[in-house]
């Protein structure tokens, strides 16, 4: 991630990013408080609510380590092409979950994988940094196991609200039944996917 050209001033990753914004921003109080997590090595999400009158903290394990964002609730998160680097998914969605406030939204951008025949020649996994992969059985598996609800999910972007909310989401018929995912789920706590 140190080699990407994620800066405040590349017009074309602010308007990557301003599609997981665009999409939670309609969803969000005019006083929401967010979290961006893992932001990688520069605020851009945090600059591009800031833009709209928003405040969002910007932590990072590697490049913004700030423990005290850790210890307080958010009324939205956002976690923007973070996830596919969880070592430790179930910790790391664990922890999101106690740091977002009943009512809140999370708003995930990641790869999605759309047919789960196509993993072996699927781009994403050739990104050696890319440990955690998704689909959309995953994305209703963790809004089903945190009691999240799964409000959208559109190309490679995920919403979820936490607390009470059904899925927006129609189930696949393969919900629970993708035996990768089932089995690392089940067999191993600490990798969801």
């Amino acid at each position: 991630y140190e080699k990407h050209n994620n800066d405040l001033e590349n017009i074309g990753y602010r308007d990557y990013l301003l599609r997981l914004a665009g999409a939670l921003l309609p969803k969000l109080e005019q006083d929401a408080r967010g979290l961006d997590f893992g932001c990688g090595t520069v605020p851009v999400m945090a600059d591009i609510f800031a833009d709209r009158g928003y405040q969002q903290s910007s932590y990072d394990c590697f490049f913004y380590p700030q423990a005290s964002l850790l210890k307080e609730p958010h009324d939205f998160i956002t976690c923007s092409e973070a996830v596919e680097h969880f070592h430790h998914p179930a910790n790391d969605f664990g922890l999101i979950n106690t740091l977002l406030r009943p009512g809140g939204w999370l708003g995930i951008m990641t790869g999605i994988l759309q047919d789960d025949r196509n993993f072996k020649g699927w781009w994403y996994t050739r990104d050696f940094t890319h440990v955690c992969f998704y689909s959309k059985a995953t994305m209703e598996w963790l809004a089903d196991y945190f009691g999240w609800g799964l409000i959208r999910l559109d190309g490679n972007i995920a919403l979820f609200q936490k607390d009470g909310v059904k899925s927006a989401v129609p189930k696949t018929r393969a919900h629970y039944n993708i035996a990768a995912e089932n089995r690392v789920a089940t067999e191993s706590p600490d990798r969801i996917t």
